[in-house]
């Protein structure tokens, strides 16, 4: 189809606050888009192991791992995914 992506419109959303996972998941389900939500990177790699996703939001900080690990695996899994990085903190 002519103009239409041919990534996958599913998004995993990374956070280890169940309540930000919440809001994201009622918010991006509100776009029409599948939202899979975990709660770490372990589990974020899991996913990514089992299904493409178009989009990847992560919180930075992670216990275990850090976001930036789960953007890297992403990369790697699927370059052209689009990835974006939330933190809860100021400071950069």
């Amino acid at each position: 189809m002519r103009g239409e992506s041919p990534l996958p419109k599913s998004v995993l959303v990374v956070d280890d606050e169940q309540l930000v996972l919440d809001l994201l998941r009622v918010a991006r389900k509100k776009g029409g888009y599948p939202v899979t939500c975990v709660l770490s990177a372990e589990e974020a790699s899991v996913a990514l192991g089992k299904e493409q996703f178009g989009a990847v939001l992560t919180d930075k900080n992670l216990p275990g791992k850090s976001g930036l690990d789960v953007i890297q695996e992403a990369r790697r899994l699927y370059p052209f995914c689009a990835c974006l990085m939330m933190t809860g903190y100021a400071n950069t």
